[in-house]
């Protein structure tokens, strides 16, 4: 794995226990004493951190340093995602089961060839 391609999944780490919590970019800025530009620059990947800034993170985010590197589970994670915001959309349109069915699997399959 490239660096630039870890950096982007260490962030794509933070942002999926960020939003686990509820929490915006600010929320979670505010409690490793960052700002909100860099929290996103963090979490694009475009922004090289320290050990302390990885410790804060994750003692921030209540999760074990080795959770915001685990590769293994980060798709599955990702699926889930997706297929909650995209449940969620397909229902807020007012569309049947079968359409919103659908939808999901056509999001799936996308997601599964990038």
């Amino acid at each position: 794995m490239k660096p630039e391609e870890f950096r982007q999944h260490f962030g794509q780490r933070v942002r999926y226990y960020r939003q686990h919590r509820g929490w915006l970019l600010d929320d979670l800025a505010l409690r490793i004493e960052t700002t909100r530009a860099s929290m996103s620059r963090i979490e694009t990947g475009k922004q090289n951190l320290t050990l302390d800034d990885i410790t804060a993170i994750a003692r921030a985010l209540e999760v074990p340093i080795s959770q915001l590197f685990d590769c293994e589970d980060a798709v599955s994670d990702e699926y889930i995602s997706m297929a909650r915001q995209s449940a969620s959309r397909c229902l807020k349109k007012g569309q049947q089961a079968a359409a919103a069915l659908e939808a999901l699997l056509s999001d799936l399959k996308l997601l599964a060839t990038h």
